[in-house]
């Protein structure tokens, strides 16, 4: 058992130890503890708990004597100032111990008022540690901000040990924080720009922390930092007013600067790396430099030579944050941010979408931001700067995984040098300076890149095919379909019959075109596109193991692309088996499981299995509030596939709280033109018009048309029109509905082409329109060319198809052929019966036909039976507040009654 006067002698030699650079530590201890095993290991014990040292091989520490250590300790020293009276304070409990003393809560047991306060007492009468909590005294004297925890008085005991009495923070440290509140990204960064203020405040008061770090930042309940412990904080100029030039040395491993292990002079650039530490911290979730368990060479070699893993690996990171955290954190505190100030600047600006400074001052990067803030100003370039400079890079990031080989990595990091300067080159077109103020659309700057790609014979394939799917890229996010499918066509040819490429690269230039084909075409998801991706699946399945992530990747990729072009049935097995590869991914790519588990929740809905997708839902969206937080737009994404689930199981409440809150994600974290805006304005419009509520519905459908997206795309246009037109028709409202309709098909033929799905969908209203309006001759040829094409592409069965045949039924009956109408209505109940896809609304417009039929053949009584039971399903699936459950209620009563009365319709 260690004895008091050993353990007076291990404090002294221990916080003696702490002053010293970690390379004289060890020597220090054991030149001081020569005759004394037990002391020499307990010291060693202390610095290791403490984090400033993790020992040698040579110098096992054995538990019993630490055992022993800490049980002397807490017994003898942590309760020694329970109940004593400081001032007007009663010390009550210990709330923490370090290396330089212990720190109690106290409350004010004088005076009219409560007050509770944190008291720090040094273990012994020690000078070096008496010199450091002047230090503190000192620091925290001169601050005066709402994150720095306050200093109310400071004195010393009858035995001359000084002690400071602070500001108590009743909370918790940051660490815990994060642990038990799930934040978003941006409320991360908004508590770090808080953290960033308070220390600027110290710094323009010429006061360095020198240990920042999550313990030394507590989270009060109002959800605000405070920085504690500038136990060895220094001022940056001496007692005489000259600049310090040598510091003491201490400092916590995870959060300390190369220069501090090195032992060099030390400025406000220490904080600015603990700060970009911090950051680190608070984005991934990890220490950015982790020494747990690591040597002291180790140590010092990881915080000298060693640059964290980067955030930006799986994508998962904005690159603008990524580089704020690495230029905080560079090795060369030259090259870091020269203040706090700085550093928040930087973070404010990637929250505006503006420039950062961490990335320098290259043209195309800021003409790509610029263009991301004035989209409405560029016209047809809205996305396209944007895209073809991000592009450049990702061709590193995204595919550099994909070739085994280093020297085949190295390789495609060259060319995606070769890309990224083709590019920059195409942009320099833009600079004023070099264009003498001719005005430069991105349309032409496209158009130029492009051809000259074409026209160069200069460029490797490799390189030549990168170019062209760049360009493609961007042609097809600024809306230029046409020539985004042009560039993927080209793109697909530029390395076909090439005998040189590695089948894996092959593979990944086929992942590449495939997706920019459908990117161009993006509804109707084309064969050659989704054909391309299927080789490429093969070529994986030979050459990679089963978990490869490549290889699940493309398996999640391509169940999708089946899910955008309805082949439901192929895309089950390529999602059933991303959905088997995805947990094995979770410690490398977290958010993926969430990623397939959102496309099998389609896939899912659309098959009407809304059980197994509404849980598929449930689960992504759990996984992305864990990563993103419930206010990003990841989130967002999930929550309009809910909502459109819960809307079929009937579930309004979930649907109608779930779109609100997507749509004010997206206006919240997105550019005012970006089209998911306009989506989920869109998706909100169809919820208050399934509701019956009219007023809103048109109210979201006209903003959702007044969105600058629909500007770069017709065919989001045309589903918007579409829409609007029939919740005229429902409120008879015919002429203003006619126009839309008319416009709607157009837009689609152009876009898509006669035979597309998209087509059918706008002939098929505008057909009905007609029939409503009495034109047959106009409607007959409409719904026929709509019959056709849904036949073709769903089959007889699919409730498309079903929804035309009904429609082609209504027209028989309002012409009077009732001859050719009875049949149809006879067969229609059991295709109704036999779909996978029938849902409710076929059935009541059956029972609303049928009910027309009788009426025609003058049988009130049959007609009055088919239209109740129209009413008992549309009860049953949208409830009795749905403002056509009245009306086909008042037309049953009527029919029953014998009063003459309309159509059903």
């Amino acid at each position: 058992m260690i004895n008091k006067n050993q353990l007076s002698r291990i404090r002294a030699l221990f916080d003696r130890a702490l002053d010293l650079p970690p390379e004289q530590r060890l020597g220090f201890v054991r030149a001081e503890t020569a005759d004394d095993e037990q002391v020499r290991q307990a010291v060693l014990a202390m610095l290791a708990a403490d984090e400033s040292s993790q020992g040698h091989e040579d110098d096992h520490i054995t538990m019993n004597v630490v055992d022993d250590f800490i049980g002397a300790l807490q017994n003898d020293s942590d309760t020694q100032y329970l109940g004593m009276r400081i001032g007007p304070y009663r010390v009550e409990s210990l709330l923490g111990r370090g290396g330089m003393g212990l720190v109690y809560r106290a409350e004010r047991v004088e005076g009219d008022f409560e007050q509770q306060v944190a008291i720090k007492f040094l273990r012994l009468n020690d000078a070096h540690l008496s010199r450091r909590l002047i230090q503190e005294r000192t620091a925290l004297g001169k601050l005066n901000h709402p994150n720095i925890a306050r200093i109310f008085d400071a004195g010393a005991l009858e035995d001359g040990s000084p002690y400071l009495i602070m500001e108590y923070v009743d909370g918790l440290s940051l660490a815990a924080y994060l642990e038990n509140r799930r934040l978003s990204l941006r409320q991360r960064l908004e508590l770090f720009l808080t953290v960033c203020a308070a220390v600027d405040h110290s710094h323009r008061r010429l006061i360095i922390h020198r240990d920042l770090k999550p313990s030394n930042i507590m989270i009060g309940a109002d959800g605000q930092p405070k920085l504690l412990d500038f136990g060895i904080a220094k001022s940056l100029l001496g007692e005489d007013g000259s600049q310090t030039t040598t510091m003491e040395q201490a400092w916590s491993p995870n959060y300390t600067s190369p220069e501090q292990v090195r032992g060099e002079p030390l400025t406000t650039s220490v904080d600015i790396y603990a700060l970009g530490l911090l950051l680190y911290r608070l984005i991934s979730g990890r220490d950015a430099q982790d020494t747990q368990g690591l040597s002291l060479d180790q140590t010092v070699q990881r915080i000298c030579q060693q640059s964290p893993p980067d955030l930006n690996q799986q994508g998962m990171v904005p690159r603008d944050l990524n580089r704020i955290v690495f230029k905080a954190i560079h090795k060369d505190s030259q090259q870091r941010y020269a203040s706090a100030r700085e550093l928040a600047d930087d973070v404010r600006r990637f929250l505006r979408n503006e420039p950062v400074n961490a990335v320098g001052d290259r043209l195309s990067y800021r003409i790509g931001k610029w263009v991301r803030r004035h989209r409405m100003a560029c016209g047809v370039g809205l996305i396209s700067v944007v895209m073809l400079v991000t592009a450049a890079v990702q061709v590193v990031i995204q595919r550099n995984n994909a070739l085994i080989a280093e020297q085949a990595a190295t390789l495609q990091l060259a060319r995606a040098n070769e890309v990224t300067d083709f590019l920059l080159e195409t942009f320099r077109a833009a600079d004023l300076s070099e264009n003498r103020g001719e005005e430069i659309t991105v349309e032409a700057l496209l158009d130029s890149a492009f051809d000259d790609i074409q026209q160069r014979r200069d460029l490797s394939v490799p390189l030549r095919t990168q170019l062209i799917q760049t360009i493609g890229k961007a042609y097809s996010n600024s809306g230029q379909r046409a020539k985004g499918l042009q560039a993927a066509q080209l793109s697909h040819e530029a390395f076909q019959g090439q005998s040189d490429i590695d089948e894996l690269q092959r593979a990944e230039f086929l992942v590449a075109a495939g997706d920019l084909m459908m990117r161009a075409a993006l509804t109707e998801g084309p064969v050659e596109g989704i054909e391309l991706m299927r080789e490429a699946l093969q070529i994986y399945q030979r050459r990679l193991p089963e978990d490869d992530v490549r290889l699940v990747d493309l398996n999640n990729d391509l169940g999708s692309a089946l899910i955008n072009a309805r082949e439901l049935d192929e895309a089950e097995q390529y999602m059933q088996a991303a959905l088997a590869g995805a947990p094995g991914l979770a410690a490398e790519r977290p958010l993926f499981e969430a990623v397939v588990r959102h496309n099998a929740a389609r896939l899912e809905h659309l098959q009407d299995n809304d059980a197994e997708a509404r849980e598929l839902i449930d689960r992504s969206l759990a996984i992305k509030q864990t990563i993103y937080g419930s206010d990003e737009v990841g989130y967002a994404d999930g929550l309009l596939i809910r909502s459109q689930i819960a809307r079929d199981m009937g579930d309004w409440d979930q649907a109608g709280s779930d779109l609100e809150q997507a749509t004010a994600i997206y206006k919240a974290e997105l550019a005012p033109d970006n089209s998911s805006i306009q989506v989920a304005l869109n998706e909100l419009a169809n919820y208050y018009h399934d509701l019956g509520q009219y007023e809103q519905a048109e109210t979201a459908y006209l903003e959702s048309l007044a969105h600058p997206a629909l500007q770069r795309d017709p065919a989001l246009k045309a589903v918007g029109l579409n829409n609007l037109a029939f919740l005229y028709v429902e409120n008879e409202q015919y002429q203003r509905a006619m126009p839309m309709f008319k416009e709607s098909l157009e837009l689609r033929r152009q876009a898509h082409g006669n035979d597309a799905i998209t087509v059918a969908t706008a002939a098929n209203n505008l057909g009905d329109l007609y029939r409503i309006l009495g034109q047959y001759e106009l409607s007959q040829p409409l719904l026929e060319e709509a019959l056709g094409i849904r036949r073709e592409k769903f089959g007889a069965q699919h409730s498309q198809t079903i929804e035309t045949e009904l429609r082609l039924m209504m027209l028989a009956v309002e012409r009077g052929d009732l001859n050719s109408a009875g049949p149809m209505l006879e067969s229609m109940e059991q295709h109704l019966l036999d779909s996978d896809t029938a849902n409710p609304g076929s059935w009541i417009t059956l029972h609303q036909v049928q009910s027309d039929y009788w009426l025609a053949r003058q049988d009130r009584q049959q007609a009055a039976e088919h239209l109740r039971k129209g009413y008992q399903r549309l009860v049953e699936h949208y409830g009795e507040q749905h403002p056509l459950a009245e009306r086909l209620l008042q037309q049953v009563e009527a029919l029953e009654s014998d009063e003459p009365q309309g159509s059903a319709n």
